[in-house]
């Protein structure tokens, strides 16, 4: 037997030459050990310790100053999408596949072709889609899902 640090090992032929497990320790230690490395562990190996004496209003108020200062910081938030007065200004039109000018045959959004008479939105970046799908997109999205461009701003006319 060969002991080492406070724990015994048995060494020999017929023994098990697994490593010892907590139940192989002393119950006594008041050191805790590892049970990865079967080694003494100090206190501080253990994690932090947490106080709990906190008063649950000095924690709440905190919070609340910590939010007011970001908000602060953060200044005043933009609207990710167009609103449905903004979205209604962009021109539409029905959809004619024997006068239709555009390259464009298909919505981006839904990967559907256009059909005759579907009613078709048209952004300022010139790219087109059907009004259901892109009005949804421009609720939660300021750009056109093609190119990013801004769909809030219309292009201005060389002068």
């Amino acid at each position: 037997m060969v002991q080492s640090s406070g724990l015994c090992f048995t060494e020999g032929v017929g023994s098990s030459s697994a490593p010892p497990t907590p139940t192989d320790l002393d119950p006594g230690s008041p050191t805790p050990v590892s049970p990865s490395s079967m080694l003494p562990m100090s206190p501080t190996a253990m994690g932090p310790t947490i106080s709990l004496d906190l008063d649950v209003d000095d924690v709440e108020m905190e919070n609340y100053e910590a939010l007011l200062n970001l908000a602060e910081r953060l200044g005043d938030a933009k609207p990710r999408g167009l609103t449905k007065a903004d979205i209604e200004q962009l021109p539409s039109y029905r959809f004619n596949p024997d006068s239709h000018q555009s390259e464009q045959t298909l919505c981006v959004v839904c990967f559907s072709d256009f059909e005759a008479r579907q009613l078709l939105r048209v952004l300022p970046c010139n790219h087109e889609f059907h009004t259901k799908c892109v009005d949804k997109w421009l609720k939660a999205n300021r750009t056109c899902p093609i190119c990013r461009a801004d769909a809030s701003e219309v292009p201005r006319e060389a002068e």
